[in-house]
């Protein structure tokens, strides 16, 4: 027992919260006995564990009931917080070593830059490509794109093609976007995402 307490530590700007270096969050501000209390975290979309953490700030009077204000709280950012600092910068995330959004021991987290934290995610498989991360194009089209952009054809014909803007397609063709992605070799995609190839599912991969 004496050693889980020594684990816990405080979660900056939230007063009567606690995280151990593996990721549980406890809570003692709604026990009358002050017993921690474990919060059951939600699953995010990407597979990120959060919980909801009220501010130090005093309760506010909402609805006929004194509320603590407080706001979703990312597990990673917080065992971060808490056991290694604050956020670097505005351009850090929190970044999982190993690829798991559910694995939140401290050992296995480190603020890295958005570049780094880009890499982790092609490097463990977890990155939202074409039309799953919102893109104008699907990473079909982006790859038909930039097979026929190398083969010569024309940003302007292929934008009209594509119902995109000249822009979109100039942005393919400099690399600026979708610039991990090849152009089609015998039939099969290429995707850059560091030295040496190898081929996985009929996709040819730079791993």
């Amino acid at each position: 027992m004496s050693e889980f307490i020594a684990n816990l530590r405080h979660v900056p700007g939230h007063h009567g919260y606690k995280v151990t270096c593996d990721g549980r969050v406890f809570s003692f501000i709604s026990n009358r006995d002050r017993h921690l209390h474990e919060l059951s975290p939600a699953v995010a979309d990407r597979g990120h564990l959060f919980v909801w953490l009220a501010y130090d700030d005093r309760p506010v009077f909402n609805r006929g009931k004194y509320r603590r204000p407080g706001r979703k709280r990312y597990i990673h950012q917080v065992a971060l917080e808490a056991f290694v600092g604050p956020r670097p910068s505005p351009s850090h995330d929190a970044c999982h070593r190993d690829g798991n959004p559910k694995n939140n021991h401290v050992d296995n987290l480190y603020w890295g830059t958005k570049t780094e934290n880009r890499e982790d995610a092609r490097r463990h498989g977890t990155m939202r490509l074409g039309q799953d991360a919102g893109a104008t194009l699907s990473q079909d089209q982006a790859a038909e794109i930039k097979t026929r952009l190398s083969n010569g054809e024309n940003v302007l014909p292929l934008s009209q093609e594509f119902n995109v803007e000249p822009h979109v397609v100039q942005s393919i063709k400099s690399a600026k976007s979708w610039g991990w992605l090849l152009p089609e070799l015998n039939g099969k995609m290429t995707v850059r995402v560091a030295s040496r190839t190898r081929v996985l599912a009929g996709v040819t991969s730079l791993v």
